[in-house]
């Protein structure tokens, strides 16, 4: 969608600030907490508040993994094959940390005396504030890992590892691969673990405001205990339109009661 996404997230917008002019990146944004991803939902309750107050970013940190380069300098990398690209990835994020602790975010270095910071930066001190101390640990932008596994079996054991971390799962490029935006498994794929199974009974379905489509978006599940269904997981995503429509074909002729949004 060509929806702009800098008001949902100002404090990424601070960090972008600091790359070198002509950068394109490429990459995600995803819920971020205790150092490795966090549910979707954290994601999701961003992107419901076009500006986020400092509380909600506090409490549903994201991070920006860039995993691709485009452009470096206003130059053009995409007809380079990834192994070249993924070094200039490298060399413009170490880059970017080391301005990153430099000056903090665009708005501490707004702060910060030009006379006395070219002073200490002589001295090779480092002026920042002491309260931003622990953004400027956990900046919202970051290298992906580069993952290289020896055989079959080491790759199932990432995938189980990165289940746990709650990543989605890998995306495969091939070094020599050219950059293509759309999908082609000859330049890269997403390799995703196993889903999980369960015997589960939806119980509920809901739109959520603002669904312009009038699909139900939001579904509650249950699960049988001692002749009892017992509600185990409400979630809002992981399904294509056919899907939905199927699931809104199903739920329309299976309605027992409607209660305000809920079927």
């Amino acid at each position: 969608q060509n929806k702009s996404l800098n008001s949902y997230f100002p404090e990424l917008v601070d960090a972008i600030e600091l790359l070198p002019s002509g950068t394109v990146l490429d990459g995600v944004i995803i819920a971020w907490s205790e150092d490795k991803p966090a549910s979707s939902s954290l994601l999701q309750s961003r992107l419901r508040s076009k500006k986020p107050s400092q509380k909600l970013i506090q409490s549903n940190p994201i991070q920006f993994v860039a995993h691709d380069i485009l452009e470096r300098q206003g130059i053009d990398l995409r007809s380079r094959p990834f192994s070249e690209r993924r070094k200039e990835l490298e060399r413009i994020m170490k880059e970017w940390s080391h301005q990153c602790l430099l000056h903090g975010s665009k708005k501490e270095s707004d702060q910060i005396n030009p006379d006395v910071f070219q002073q200490e930066m002589f001295e090779m001190d480092i002026v920042l504030n002491p309260e931003s101390e622990k953004e400027l640990q956990s900046p919202p932008l970051r290298l992906s890992e580069l993952m290289q596994p020896t055989n079959w079996l080491h790759l199932e054991a990432l995938l189980k590892d990165r289940r746990e971390q709650k990543a989605s799962g890998f995306l495969l490029k091939r070094l020599d691969s050219y950059y293509v935006s759309k999908d082609n498994e000859d330049a890269w794929r997403i390799l995703k673990p196993a889903p999980y199974k369960a015997n589960l009974v939806l119980i509920s379905a809901q739109r959520i405001q603002g669904n312009q489509l009038g699909h139900f978006d939001r579904f509650t599940f249950a699960a049988w205990h001692e002749n009892r269904l017992l509600s185990v997981a409400i979630t809002d995503e992981g399904l294509v339109l056919t899907e939905r429509e199927k699931i809104q074909a199903f739920i329309n002729a299976n309605t027992e009661k409607k209660q305000g949004p809920n079927h």
